[in-house]
């Protein structure tokens, strides 16, 4: 076996994968909010509607978007996997644990506010992406109703 895959089989480099997808999909969300941020601008959804035309039409983007796809899957699928090993990797409970000592309030609570996320993303994606491409999309800030097609 060679570095490489010693690495990232291993628990503590499985921990770094998931960091890294992690602040993948941060640096994702941060971008598309800044994106969606130009519903606010004061010139009738144009700004809005050319960045969504773009999105929509640039092959980059829509190649972009299947990394987006496994990257979630891959991160989910990996938090899953470190969670039950780590659940069975200590036979009994700590004597004593107090984590408010140990850990800060965010690690503790990952898993649930990836929960949240993933509640967000699975509505968001329904309403925005889903009704889009395969049902009937509502109309733009301009009422064209061809916006994503």
């Amino acid at each position: 076996m060679n570095w490489f895959t010693k690495t990232f089989t291993s628990s503590i480099g499985r921990k770094i994968v998931m960091s890294l997808t992690g602040l993948f999909l941060c640096t994702f969300l941060v971008v598309h909010l800044v994106g969606n941020l130009q519903l606010f601008k004061n010139d009738d959804g144009v700004a809005f509607n050319v960045y969504s035309h773009f999105m929509g039409h640039n092959p980059i983007i829509r190649t972009v978007e299947w990394g987006l796809v496994l990257g979630f899957g891959f991160h989910i699928y990996e938090a899953l996997m470190l969670t039950i090993r780590n659940k069975g990797a200590r036979a009994h409970k700590y004597d004593q644990w107090e984590a408010k000592k140990n850990s800060e309030w965010t690690s503790r609570n990952m898993g649930l506010l990836g929960s949240i996320i993933l509640v967000f993303l699975i509505v968001h994606l329904y309403n925005f992406f889903w009704r889009a491409r395969f049902g009937t999309p509502d109309p733009d800030i301009q009422h064209n109703d061809n916006l994503y097609k």
